[in-house]
């Protein structure tokens, strides 16, 4: 079973995210990564994922995160720092294994699972 991002159509105050959707498959698999340790992390992660545009940007203050995830903002940004770290078991040593990068407009992903 997996999650597959699509473009939709969104009306209102979500029609500047109808151009997210990188097509990333959200599997089983990510409960057997060291991130499933981290509850939080995990889910911001997964959030990230479902935000993100086509080249992996988040674009979005964490104010506008955290009101769009209904996840405090003091979880988020505890998430966001661990998401940020090395992580020297993730497989990927592209930036020691850390899963984001932050840029001057948001956060790039830059490990997928």
């Amino acid at each position: 079973a997996f999650v597959r991002a699509q473009r939709v159509s969104l009306a209102g105050p979500w029609s500047k995210f109808q151009t997210l959707a990188m097509q990333f498959q959200i599997t089983p698999k990510i409960y057997d990564l060291p991130l499933a340790e981290n509850l939080m992390a995990r889910l911001v992660y997964m959030d990230f994922l479902t935000l993100a545009d086509r080249k992996g940007k988040i674009e979005i203050d964490a104010e506008e995160i955290s009101k769009i995830t209904n996840v405090p903002l003091k979880c988020l940004a505890r998430a966001i720092k661990f998401l940020e770290s090395p992580d020297p078991r993730n497989k990927s040593k592209k930036a020691d294994g850390a899963r984001l990068q932050r840029i001057p407009t948001g956060w790039k992903i830059i490990n997928v699972m």
